[in-house]
């Protein structure tokens, strides 16, 4: 993926918002993300499921897991990404 992308995509007759941060990861909007942080991180790895394909980002399991763990200080970062395959 583009690092701090920001548009719409399809996926078969669904268009849903689309966006990556600094490091290239589906995110909610561009963001900056540090290489270090002193916060939890969780990075997940995945195919199209946990790209989150087809829905946009709130709506991905990663969207619903960063909602979750922000109140507890983690952040998720989502290098999920379809597969070709």
């Amino acid at each position: 993926l583009v690092a701090s992308a920001s548009g719409t995509t399809r996926w078969g007759e669904n268009e849903y918002p689309f966006a990556t941060n600094s490091l290239a990861c589906v995110d909610r909007s561009p963001r900056e993300v540090p290489l270090e942080s002193d916060a939890r991180r969780m990075l997940l790895l995945g195919d199209s499921f946990t790209e989150g394909i087809g829905v946009p980002f709130a709506e991905s399991f990663a969207g619903q897991l960063e909602e979750r763990l922000a109140p507890d200080g983690i952040e998720v970062l989502n290098a999920g990404v379809v597969s070709f395959s």
